[in-house]
């Protein structure tokens, strides 16, 4: 019975926090598999995880006085400057990005690293003034 409750109360709480309508169990056991990194201090690269998983949902600082790039790449470390990432967003002057996925997560095949950039479409490693908090799976 206990274990019943305590998987509606995830259920409805990952209903809530994520978004979903049609939460599934397989869903939910994705999301008590995942866990909380988060960065310590302020940093420019975070490696997430060093195994193949999927980003449920990140949020990061930008202390910067301008906009900056938060990418992320496939990879088990931290890539050299001019690699493309998987994926990138833009994060305002000293302001948060908080970004839900859906809760089968983006997927990364290697690991999973963050970063902080000056140029879009390639990395150029920023200056350590971000606070990254992602969960992965």
């Amino acid at each position: 019975m206990k274990k019943l409750i305590l998987t509606s109360i995830i259920i409805l709480t990952a209903s809530f926090v994520f978004g979903q309508t049609n939460v599934n169990i397989s869903n939910v056991n994705a999301l008590i598999k995942s866990s909380l990194v988060s960065s310590t201090a302020f940093e420019n690269s975070h490696i997430i995880k060093d195994a193949p998983g999927a980003v449920i949902w990140f949020q990061v600082y930008n202390s910067l006085a301008s906009a900056q790039f938060i990418q992320f790449f496939d990879s088990k470390t931290v890539p050299a400057d001019t690699s493309v990432p998987k994926i990138t967003f833009t994060v305002g002057a000293s302001s948060n990005l908080t970004i839900p996925v859906d809760l089968s997560g983006i997927p990364f095949v290697n690991g999973i690293v963050i970063v902080n950039s000056t140029t879009a479409p390639t990395k150029t490693i920023g200056a350590a003034n971000c606070f990254f908090s992602v969960v992965a799976r």
